[in-house]
């Protein structure tokens, strides 16, 4: 049986497209591209345009971003800025 390779499934809901956004965005990229060290796909969600989604995953505020894979589910909210903090988040280990 081939060993697969870890990979991590993530979604960020956003409130419209902004500067913050934008900001969010090229931050969350730079990180996971320079910190992860594994594959990932990256589902970016505008709450205003699919408020189904946001009430499905239970969003309350924006940014979010929630590790849907590996298992159990984790969420950042707010300010991605903190490096150390979303990374600890990202790599919580699999129950």
């Amino acid at each position: 049986m081939p060993a697969t390779t870890p990979s991590y499934v993530l979604r960020l809901f956003v409130s419209g497209h902004s500067a913050t956004t934008e900001r969010t965005l090229q931050i969350l990229h730079k990180l996971l591209e320079q910190s992860l060290g594994y594959p990932y796909t990256l589902k970016v969600i505008d709450i205003f345009k699919h408020p189904d989604q946001a009430d499905a995953n239970q969003i309350s505020a924006t940014p979010t971003l929630v590790r849907v894979w590996p298992q159990p589910i984790r969420r950042i909210v707010g300010d991605l800025n903190d490096v150390e903090r979303v990374l600890q988040v990202l790599a919580a280990p699999e129950v």
